[in-house]
């Protein structure tokens, strides 16, 4: 593995929200979900020697939009969003 690379361990807990409603045949919606969480990992450190290596993730989060056609019993649709996450590197 290369200079700060290394597995992270942990979990995390997650909420969503999200709305949808339909006009005529088009539908549309939105969504956000946050993400509470405990991911960590370190390692030795190539370029320093004895020095750790450490990341930690204590959050994450979307934000997605979507826009729809239904026909019939079928909804076509597309998605799409952004994330957005709070990390920390120390070496």
């Amino acid at each position: 593995m290369g200079e700060g690379c290394h597995t992270a361990v942990g979990g995390t807990i997650v909420g969503q929200i999200g709305y949808r409603w339909q006009t005529a045949n088009w539908v549309f919606g939105f969504e956000g979900q946050g993400n509470w969480a405990d991911f960590r990992g370190d390692n030795t450190s190539l370029a320093f020697g004895t020095d750790r290596n450490r990341s930690r993730i204590d959050s994450f989060g979307l934000i997605t939009g979507q826009v729809g056609y239904a026909w019939s019993n079928v909804l076509f649709y597309v998605k799409g969003g952004a994330a957005v996450v709070g990390d920390k590197y120390q070496v």
